[in-house]
């Protein structure tokens, strides 16, 4: 069991995503697969075939390890935003300490830090 941030996508919107981009890959490499019929008439040789295959494997692997290098890149920069967010906040927050403390100047007469001179 992994544990999930709750920046990460969610379950549903992944296995949509997974879904569409199946539908999307079988549809393509369909089509391919109709084009090489048409132009061999019906009758493919065994080597058109396995080259059909083949192109369509690679295709849909290239696809997938696109759209999954595409989801984790979009995942670090929602990550690195939101980095960004909460630095500007804790500056914003250590600006308004530092304007709360009030700082004694040693030469003040009044301060406690006087030399005992």
């Amino acid at each position: 069991m992994s544990l999930i941030k709750r920046e990460q996508i969610s379950l549903y919107d992944e296995a949509k995503a997974s879904f569409v981009s199946l539908i999307k890959q079988t549809s393509l490499v369909f089509l391919g697969v109709l084009i090489m019929l048409l132009i061999t008439g019906g009758n493919p040789a065994g080597s058109v075939v396995v080259i059909s295959f083949v192109l369509g494997m690679g295709f849909v692997a290239w696809s997938e390890n696109k759209r999954l290098s595409n989801a984790k890149a979009r995942q670090k920069a929602k990550a690195k935003i939101k980095q960004e967010q909460v630095n500007k906040i804790d500056i914003k927050h250590l600006d308004i300490i530092i304007d709360d403390v009030q700082v004694e100047e040693p030469n003040n007469p009044d301060s406690e830090f006087r030399d005992a001179a």
